[in-house]
This record gives C-alpha cells, sequence and structure tokens, in this order.
C-alpha cells in the first residue's frame, strides 16, 4: 500500500449508499502503489516470531523516451506459524499497475491486485462462567479448540481503470470503474457451551461440530465526477463535485450440514486429530443486488472567516435472491449541511449534519407477512474545533458526534429456533461521543501522535435489547500515542527510535437481549461480562545507511493479555503475547 487515507464525518457518508461505499463514522480507503515516473526498486525481507518469514520486492521504471508511460509491480510472500499450536497462516500478494500520460492535461492508470491468503481459523479461548461474569480461562498455547487441519482460504482478485482529465482552469474530469472477485472456503470446527450449561455451571465442557461453506462474491463499481473549482459568483468562491455511481453485487453462498463430533474439557488436553465425518452441501443461495447514486456536493467560500458545505446525495437499490421477489430496494434522498467559521487564521470551528440510508433489506417483510421493514436510516450531527500552531507544526482536533442509527431489524425465530423468514423491529442504535486528536513535529526531528476518544453508545426504544445496553465490543474509552525521534547528527545519525501505545477500555462481549437472536451464541436476560481494559506498548528502532534500512519491531513489551473477540458467536482471541521481528531492505 502507499497511504491508508481515514475519512470521517460527512466525507465518509457521502461517498455512497449506506453501511456500503459509505458509512456513518468512518471509511477506511487503502491506496495501492501506482507508477511515479521513476526508475527504482526495493526489496525486503522481514522475519519474526512464530516462524514469520516475509520477502517482498517492488519495482517500476519508465516505459518510453518521452516519460509517457510508466509500469510498477510490487508483491510479497508471508508464511508463519503461531503462538498457538496447529495454527498457520501462507499469503502471496501481487500487484502490478499501469500509467499513462497522453498529454499534459490527461492520465489513465490501470490497476490489478491479487492476494491468496490460507490461514487456520483460532477460536482462541472460552469464559468458565456465565455471560455475566468474566471469567476468561488463559489458554494454555499447546492447546487449540479446533482440529488441525480446519482451514479458510481467500483468493480475492482487484482491478480498477481510472481516467482523470483537465477540461481548463476551473473543471476537470474523472471517471473510474472498479471490480473484485472473492472465493472464501471454508471447513472447520466450531466449539459452543452445552445445553445445560447454565444449570450445571460446566463452561468448561464445548461441543465441538464440524461444518464447511463457500463464498463466491463479485463486486463492480462505476464512479464519474465533475469536480469544479475557485470559480466565483460575485465574491462567492465555489468547488463542487457532481458525481455518478453505480454498483452490482453477485453473491453464491454454500453451506453443509453441521456434525456434532464430540465434547471435550478445556482445561485437559484436547485432541486436535481430525474427525472422520462426511459433509453434505446444501442448495447454493444466490442474491444480486444494483445501485446507483448521483451526489451533488459544493463548499462556498464566503471570505476568510466564513465556508459553508452543502450536499444533496439520491441512492437507489434493488436486488434479489434465488429469482425471488426483491429482498432490498426503494430509493432515498440524503442531505448533508456543514458550516466553517475561523475566528483566527489558525483556528477553524465546525458543525456538520448528515445522513445515510442503508436500503438493504428494506422490502423484506415483518411478522405480519403484509409489511415491509423499511429502510434504515443514519443521522450525523458533528461539532468541533481544528486548530494548527507554529506554523502547521503542531494540530489539535477535537470533535463531539452523535450517530442515531433507527429502525433497526432482526430475523424472526420460530420455536425450533429456525428462521421464520420473516422480520421484527429491533430498534434504535444511538452513539454520541468525543474524539481529541494531537499530532506534529514537537522538534525539528521528532514525531508525536496522540488521541482519545470517548463513546456513549446504547440501544434504544428495542423489544430486542434492554433499553440503554451497548453493542459488543463498545469501549467506553480507548486512546493511544506514538513518539518518533531520528538523529541527524553525530556518531547515532540516521538512527530513529519510536514507541507507542494502545489502551482499550472496558467492554461487554455480547448483547444484553429479552429473547434469543440469530447467531447469538449468549443466553437472554443474562448480562454480558465486561472485559478488562488492557494497554499495549510496543517500541520500534531503525538505521539507515546508504541504500539500506534495518528496523527492529517490538510488540506487546510487557506481554499484555487483553482479548478482541468475536465472542457471541463463540470467538473469544486474546491479543499476540510479546513478539519481535526485524526487516531489511535495499533501494536501488
Amino acid at each position: 500500500m502507499e497511504t491508508i487515507q481515514i475519512l470521517r464525518g460527512s466525507a465518509a457518508i457521502a461517498q455512497g449508499l449506506g453501511n456500503d461505499l459509505g458509512s456513518a463514522g468512518g471509511v477506511v480507503n487503502i491506496a495501492t502503489k501506482t507508477p511515479r515516473f521513476i526508475n527504482s526498486g526495493n526489496v525486503g525481507f522481514r522475519a519474526g516470531s512464530w516462524g514469520q518469514l516475509r520477502p517482498t520486492f517492488d519495482v517500476q521504471f519508465v516505459t518510453d523516451r518521452l516519460q509517457r508511460t510508466a509500469f510498477r509491480i510490487n508483491g510479497a510472500w508471508e508464511r508463519g506459524d503461531n503462538y498457538r499450536v496447529h495454527v498457520s497462516k501462507d499469503r502471496v500478494y501481487l500487484n502490478p499497475s499501469f500509467a499513462w500520460r497522453p498529454d499534459d492535461k490527461t492520465s489513465i492508470t490501470l490497476e490489478m491486485d491479487y492476494l491468496h491468503d490460507s490461514r487456520t481459523p483460532d477460536q482462541g479461548t472460552v469464559n468458565l462462567s456465565a455471560d455475566s461474569i468474566f471469567n476468561v480461562f488463559e489458554m494454555p498455547h499447546d492447546r487449540f479448540l479446533g482440529f488441525a487441519t480446519d482451514r479458510q482460504t481467500t483468493n480475492t482478485l482487484t482491478y480498477l481503470a481510472q481516467a482523470y482529465r483537465t477540461l481548463n482552469d476551473f473543471l476537470s474530469l474523472r471517471v473510474a470503474y472498479a471490480g473484485s472477485d472473492m472465493n472464501q472456503s471454508k471447513i472447520a470446527s466450531h466449539a459452543s457451551p452445552l445445553r445445560n450449561a447454565t444449570q450445571t455451571g460446566n463452561y468448561n465442557l464445548r461441543s465441538r461440530a464440524y461444518s464447511g461453506s463457500e463464498r463466491d462474491d463479485k463486486n463492480g463499481v462505476f464512479q464519474l465526477d465533475l469536480i469544479g473549482k475557485d470559480l466565483y459568483t460575485g465574491r462567492v468562491k465555489h468547488t463542487f463535485n457532481l458525481g455518478f455511481d453505480y454498483r452490482w453485487t453477485d453473491l453464491t453462498t454454500v453451506n453443509t450440514n453441521t456434525v456434532t463430533v464430540d465434547t471435550v474439557n478445556v482445561l485437559q488436553p484436547i485432541s486436535n486429530k481430525a474427525p472422520n465425518v462426511t459433509l453434505l452441501q446444501g442448495d447454493p443461495v444466490r442474491s444480486r443486488e444494483y445501485a446507483y447514486g448521483m451526489l451533488l456536493q459544493e463548499v462556498m467560500t464566503f471570505n476568510r472567516y466564513l465556508k459553508l458545505s452543502l450536499g444533496l446525495r439520491y441512492s437507489q437499490l434493488s436486488g434479489t435472491t434465488n429469482n425471488s421477489v426483491s429482498t432490498s430496494g426503494g430509493d432515498v434522498w440524503d442531505p448533508l449541511l456543514g458550516i466553517i467559521i475561523t475566528p483566527l487564521e489558525n483556528i477553524n470551528l465546525f458543525a456538520s449534519y448528515t445522513t445515510t440510508t442503508s436500503l438493504r433489506g428494506a422490502t423484506n417483510l415483518l411478522e405480519d407477512r403484509v409489511t415491509p421493514v423499511g429502510a434504515s436510516r443514519e443521522k450525523q450531527i458533528e461539532a468541533g474545533i481544528k486548530a494548527e500552531w507554529f506554523d502547521n507544526r503542531l494540530r489539535f482536533n477535537a470533535t463531539w458526534f452523535h450517530i442515531l442509527n433507527n429502525n433497526l431489524t432482526y430475523a424472526a425465530l420460530n420455536e425450533a429456533g429456525n428462521n421464520t423468514g420473516y422480520y421484527i423491529k429491533a430498534g434504535n442504535l444511538k452513539r454520541q461521543g468525543v474524539e481529541l486528536e494531537l499530532t506534529g513535529k514537537i522538534l525539528k526531528n521528532m514525531d508525536a501522535v496522540v488521541g482519545y476518544a470517548y463513546l456513549d453508545a446504547g440501544y434504544h426504544d428495542s423489544p430486542y435489547y434492554h433499553e440503554g445496553s451497548s453493542p459488543m465490543n463498545a469501549a467506553a474509552h480507548t486512546a493511544n500515542g506514538w513518539l518518533n525521534y531520528t538523529f541527524f547528527d553525530g556518531f547515532l545519525r540516521n538512527l530513529s527510535l519510536g514507541a507507542g501505545f494502545y489502551y482499550t477500555g472496558e467492554r461487554p462481549f455480547a448483547e444484553y437481549t429479552y429473547q434469543v437472536l440469530p447467531g447469538h451464541n449468549v443466553q437472554p436476560n443474562t448480562k454480558p461480562f465486561l472485559a478488562d481494559a488492557y494497554t499495549t506498548v510496543n517500541l520500534q528502532a531503525g538505521y539507515r545507511l546508504d541504500r539500506c534500512q534495518l528496523r527492529l519491531f517490538l510488540n506487546n513489551i510487557f506481554n499484555s493479555q487483553g482479548y478482541t473477540a468475536y465472542y457471541r458467536g463463540g470467538y473469544l482471541n486474546p491479543t499476540d503475547p510479546r513478539n519481535l521481528a526485524v526487516a531489511l531492505n535495499w533501494q536501488f
């Protein structure tokens, strides 16, 4: 990757359809490497704990004398075991790209990348008490809940073609098409508490079942944007984007039957020999969706003190499942409004109101078999301050946010616990809080990043969730920091040292529900346990000599024990224990 871009607030919502290309709260955009019209290369090798080996390469060159075309290809191979026995991974990545500049006003880029990822699903450990009590078993690393042959393999191919054309001093045109093909197959076990665990208290006993699944996911996105800048009406300057996007998906999933194999005691040695069972594939389920949208977004600059942002997006979605009646659809208008006030040259006050709408599942029927579920809409309000100090060497952001996600739904179950094909209203989810961030250069050779976030999240007006209860994994407090120092002179010249921490506060590992939810391995009317807060501390050192760079990574140096889990589905994974890696790169 070249860069990682974090789009937050209204910038994230305006990208596309709700809970899809656009999302309230944020969108992470990973920009892959493309030609920079230079002749250069880089080869590297990284080795680390648990048998990690990762050679890499990156080569780019100009392909013609006129400097109009260039090619780049980079890739990596990685293998590694794990601190837990029987767990391993194997990955291969390739990313070729081609760039063409037919004239000074036009650029065309073609990209493709391929990733093969084969790994062992690790179920981690278990909680040895009821859902309301935190009593996580520190499972020895030589004990594994699954079978030695458990495997999940994912092959992903993505491709992108984009063109950018400068029309004049004020207008430019951007057009792009991106596609992806992803195939994932999995055959693995799953360990869950016995049905009578609540009565017996034998949470150390786990029933192991064996099953398989396959997913074939194809997607495509076309985007067309007309971009305007420095256009004036009187004294008001306009910057705008008039865009159109079209997206399609074709998803096929196949699941096998589930075969219960045995019962294991996590407090005793566990056999990891694969069972001799026959899995039968069920009928494939195929769904297709088509969506398009149009967006007009504009920033009006009235003077040095005031800017106004306006936007309006129209979205439409339709889809079918197994050639049946549409299970998603409808259309919606979503507005955007923002204001930026600059009382001083280095201080900006801002506020915005934005909505985004999820149309997926909007035409699903409620239990009366007549009434559609309807769309789910998220409304977001933000307000804050951005300040820059010491010639932009130090930047401070403070943001208050309020996000309301209304009209949540979940599948209805019959008495046997199976889906009925109909849905129940599940109320609203409200999230509000504060984000603080300080970044910049404290000294000319010292970079710092410090962040803190407070989150108050809870369900409201819900027949499923207890009033005010938090979603799983919603920590009220999180914080992070990083400090990097580089020596420019003397004996230690070209040596860099870095240190950082990441803090995660208490958080529930399940939802607090009135009744059983589909796919949730929790007991209703039982408060979920709160996982303990934890902090990891990492160190890094680097040294550059001519074209060579050596880097050392020390992660979780205090061997902090925390859990980052998908507990409602039965997975409860500890953070990686103390580990290290060394990387060597040579540029040419």
